[in-house]
C-alpha cells in the first residue's frame, strides 16, 4: 500500500518505491491503472523488464482531481520471460528425448501472475486564514524603510503552495482601472 498526504486537488505527490525480481528467470511486468483513474495514477516506469535479482526503483505519482477520499487497486501483471523450449529435455543434446514440433511449442503454458497496489490518498479544497487582511504602510519617506507583519494560516488538511504579490491600492483609484487590475490578477 502507498499512503499519500490529503493533497491540494491538481497537485501531484511522487512515491518512490523498490521492486525485486527474486526468482531466477527474468520477468516482464506491467502496471494497469483503471481507466476510472488513468489521469490520477501513474508509474514510472508503467513497463519493464526485470533480470533475475534485479532490483528497481519505481516512482508512483498520484493527482487528485476531485476532492474525495481515493483508494485505488493498481494491478501489477507479470510474466516469467523463461525459455520453455530450452528448458524441454533434448533442446541441448538433440535426439535425447522429446521431439520439438511447432504444435508442442505453442502449447507450452506461458506462466503469468498478478499481484496488486493499492494507492490510497485524498483530494481536498485548500482553505488559508490571513491576518490582518490588509496592510496599511501610509506615506513611507525616501530612504526610509516600514515593516508590517502579517500572519498566513493553512485551515485545510493538506499542503497548500502559495504565491504572495503586492499591489498598491489607493481610496480615489479610477473604478474601471480597478477593474482592468482584477482582471489581470485572475
Amino acid at each position: 500500500k502507498l499512503f499519500y498526504p490529503p493533497s491540494f486537488v491538481g497537485v501531484s505527490t511522487k512515491q518512490k518505491f523498490l521492486v525485486k525480481n527474486e526468482s531466477r528467470v527474468p520477468v516482464e511486468y506491467e502496471w494497469r491503472v483503471p481507466d476510472k483513474y488513468k489521469n490520477e495514477v501513474s508509474f514510472a516506469p508503467n513497463r519493464s523488464v526485470l533480470q533475475p535479482n534485479e532490483e528497481t526503483r519505481l516512482v508512483a505519482v498520484f493527482t487528485p482531481l476531485k476532492k474525495k477520499e481515493y483508494q485505488v487497486n493498481v494491478p501489477l501483471f507479470m510474466r516469467n520471460l523463461f525459455d520453455q523450449v530450452k528448458s524441454t529435455i533434448g533442446f541441448f543434446s538433440p535426439g535425447s528425448g522429446l521431439t520439438l514440433t511447432q504444435e508442442n511449442v505453442q502449447g507450452l503454458p506461458v506462466p503469468k501472475s498478478n499481484k496488486s497496489i493499492t494507492i490510497i490518498g485524498a483530494g481536498s479544497d485548500g482553505l488559508i486564514e490571513i491576518s490582518p487582511m490588509n496592510l496599511d504602510f501610509g506615506t513611507i519617506t525616501v530612504r526610509f524603510t516600514k515593516t508590517l507583519s502579517v500572519v498566513i494560516s493553512n485551515k485545510s488538511k493538506c499542503n497548500l503552495y502559495i504565491e504572495l504579490k503586492m499591489m498598491q491600492s489607493s481610496k480615489d483609484q479610477d473604478p474601471n482601472k480597478a477593474a482592468v487590475l482584477q482582471q489581470i490578477l485572475n
